[in-house]
């Protein structure tokens, strides 16, 4: 009998990071852009997190974190997560984003929220009648 145990924790945040860059155009950046990203990163999850939006972010124990930590981000919520960064990172970097981009990255915000949003239940109180309690000839 063969157990697996799923052990995934999601990507770094560097790899996160660099992605983000890379849809803002900018394929090397340096150390400096690479802690503004962990900044931003740490900002938009704690954000998320505030709007009941909890996705597992290892949020790190001492700000910024360490580049090269886990992220413990879902595979397929790496990409909205990554599009909602380089959202972020555009103004910093001097650049406007393309509408597509924006198209894209509300699609995919969406489509996040989508997997984890609790609806809450609604409860009656005990005994609670409406129209289907009444008999046809009541009226």
């Amino acid at each position: 009998m063969t157990i697996i145990i799923n052990t995934y924790t999601g990507p770094t945040r560097l790899e996160i990071i660099l992605s983000a860059f890379r849809k803002c155009g900018v394929r090397d950046p340096d150390a400096e852009d690479q802690r503004d990203g962990l900044v931003e990163l740490n900002e938009m999850m704690a954000g998320w997190l505030g709007q009941g939006l909890d996705i597992g972010y290892a949020t790190p124990e001492v700000n910024p974190g360490n580049l090269d930590d886990l992220s413990n981000i879902q595979p397929a919520d790496v990409p909205a997560v990554v599009s909602a960064l380089s959202m972020r990172l555009l103004p910093t970097l001097g650049q406007q984003a393309h509408p597509q981009q924006v198209r894209n990255a509300n699609r995919e915000f969406a489509l996040l929220q989508g997997r984890y949003t609790v609806v809450p239940g609604m409860s009656l109180p005990y005994g609670f009648r409406g129209q289907g309690w009444q008999r046809w000839g009541n009226w």
